[in-house]
């Protein structure tokens, strides 16, 4: 039985200063959470917090990926492009 999850977050000054809103969040997740959020200023600080609580926390650089350089570039697109194997 596969119990993963997988959960992006898309990062913004706002949902920084509601970091307790995302561990009580993550607590009401059950399984094996993967978490993905793309390349950022806070990206290295949210890795270290929240690797502790998930199973694995990826951080995809968007700007690099071939995908996105053309058509439509809204937020459910852009995960699934910079993060094709969690998100299937």
């Amino acid at each position: 039985m596969n119990d993963a999850m997988y959960i992006g977050l898309d990062v913004h000054q706002a949902t920084i200063s509601a970091a307790e809103t995302i561990f009580q969040f993550l607590r009401s997740v059950r399984g094996s959470l993967h978490l993905t959020l793309e390349e950022g200023s806070w990206a290295a600080w949210l890795h270290d917090l929240l690797l502790p609580h998930v199973a694995r926390v990826l951080v995809c650089d968007s700007r690099k990926n071939a995908l996105l350089k053309t058509g439509n570039k809204n937020d459910r697109i852009a995960m699934h492009a910079s993060c094709p194997t969690c998100c299937t």
